[in-house]
């Protein structure tokens, strides 16, 4: 357990960074660029990755098709929805919502797969819930309000990309010897049939006109950040969610705002808040009873 919470740990660490950024880029163009654009990158990088280490086999006709779904759902659907949500409460807040994935994802393993969390687990889980708590009342107790919208937008898109991460850990428990670069592979190839339909039938998604509009550095920091929060955030976590119990390796996602406010604290040259060290807190207790666990 303790190998699959590390990999979910740097999982969080890279997307919570590279989700500075998307919020970011996101406010200059709009969600569905933002997210077709790191689906391209994850594409490129899953395609070498696989090339160079020659790990694209054992595959079956249930697992494409349902890896293919999971895609469309969780890296199409859920992160715009995420990505629109990232704009109107910003990235911490955005990230904050993801406390509910262990609770949607528990239930969903429960009834999947009649797995059911050890109660030292479920402890942990709570410690990371107060974790998401402390860092939302200490953004209500700055701003007086919720924004309703967004964290309905940021609701909806933590319930899809619960269901997608559930699809994704069913094939791993029928072929546990899939290889988390090719289930990248097929679900980011899911995604990008989203963005194909939206591209043709809808309106086009003018990805390389835009980046050739900004300057160097933005075109190399948007790639870079593309790269970091999809390609290897999803290696990360897809290798922790073949490792670990699916609530106990979501229940990491408490760590984004963590690094998000981190981040944004060194960005501003500003400490943060007291109520975040009493989430940091809960974070290292929350880390203790799954180890522990």
């Amino acid at each position: 357990m303790t190998t699959a919470l590390t990999y979910a740990l740097f999982a969080s660490l890279f997307f919570s960074f590279a989700s500075t950024r998307f919020t970011i880029y996101t406010n200059r163009t709009d969600a569905l660029w933002m997210n077709c654009m790191k689906a391209l990158v994850a594409l490129v990088a899953c395609t070498l990755a696989i090339l160079i280490t020659q790990k694209f086999d054992n595959f079956t006709t249930t697992n494409v098709t349902l890896l293919l779904i999971s895609g469309f759902l969780g890296l199409f659907v859920g992160d715009l929805f995420m990505l629109q949500s990232m704009k109107e409460l910003g990235t911490a807040r955005m990230l904050m919502m993801f406390g509910l994935t262990p609770f949607l994802s528990g239930v969903g393993s429960y009834l999947v797969f009649g797995s059911a969390l050890p109660v030292k687990s479920w402890i942990g889980v709570l410690f990371m819930l107060g974790c998401l708590f402390l860092l939302a009342f200490e953004k209500y107790k700055a701003h007086g309000h919720w924004h309703i919208r967004g964290v309905a937008l940021g609701f909806v898109a933590v319930t899809i990309d619960a269901t997608g991460l559930l699809i994704t850990k069913y094939c791993f428990t029928q072929s546990a010897e899939l290889h988390p670069f090719q289930v990248n592979f097929v679900r980011v190839s899911g995604s990008l049939i989203g963005f194909a339909l939206v591209h043709f039938l809808y309106r086009p998604i003018p990805i390389i006109k835009t980046l050739k509009s900004w300057s160097r550095r933005d075109q190399m920091e948007v790639i870079g950040a593309s790269f970091m929060g999809t390609f290897l955030s999803l290696y990360m976590y897809m290798k922790s969610i073949s490792m670990g119990h699916l609530s106990v390796v979501s229940s990491m996602s408490g760590t984004g705002p963590l690094f998000a406010e981190m981040i944004e604290s060194y960005q501003k040259k500003k400490w943060p808040h007291p109520f975040w060290w009493g989430a940091f807190s809960c974070f290292l207790i929350g880390i203790y009873f799954f180890t522990s666990g």
